[in-house]
């Protein structure tokens, strides 16, 4: 009987102990994972902000570069600010195809377009205004995002 009873004692002892030490990991695997969950969004947004600053700059770029096509020759420094935000292309192409005019001197723009060539963009190009791309390799396989706008003479700015 006295081991009935230790048993019995034992055994409504551990019960509440192990509901309460399972309620406590619980809690404490969600404030965890809450925690986790706010410092991932806190991220997102730091990567949202950095990549829409990113695109403001790039289209500001890219419209000073289309106004300027006119010109005789490019701005002063205009290589320079396009090299620091990372633009490896910008040349204005012509109905046909041809490379018109290339803000990079050494050739560089002969490779601007796509591995696809201008299909690639065609939906892009027939739609009114400036337009980003997908993500898609370059005529060097590189992994490009692409800046596109028709012009009213026909030709095509490509950044």
């Amino acid at each position: 009987m006295r081991y009935t009873l230790t048993a019995t004692f034992t055994l409504i002892a551990i019960v509440p102990v192990l509901f309460i030490g399972l309620w406590v990991e619980r809690t404490s695997y969600l404030r965890v994972l809450s925690s986790v969950e706010e410092k991932h969004l806190l991220v997102a947004k730091n990567i949202t902000n950095a990549v829409e600053l990113y695109t403001h700059d790039a289209a500001a770029l890219f419209d000073f570069l289309v106004e300027s096509r006119s010109l005789n020759s490019w701005p002063e420094g205009a290589t320079e600010l396009a090299e620091s935000l990372d633009f490896r292309h910008f040349a204005i192409i012509s109905p046909a195809g041809r490379v018109i005019s290339s803000l990079h001197h050494n050739g560089v723009d002969e490779n601007i377009l796509p591995q696809d060539g201008l299909t690639a963009l065609a939906p892009l190009i027939t739609e009114k205004g400036r337009h980003f791309s997908n993500v898609m390799a370059d005529a060097e396989g590189q992994p490009t995002i692409y800046l596109v706008e028709k012009l009213p003479d026909g030709g095509t700015a490509i950044g």
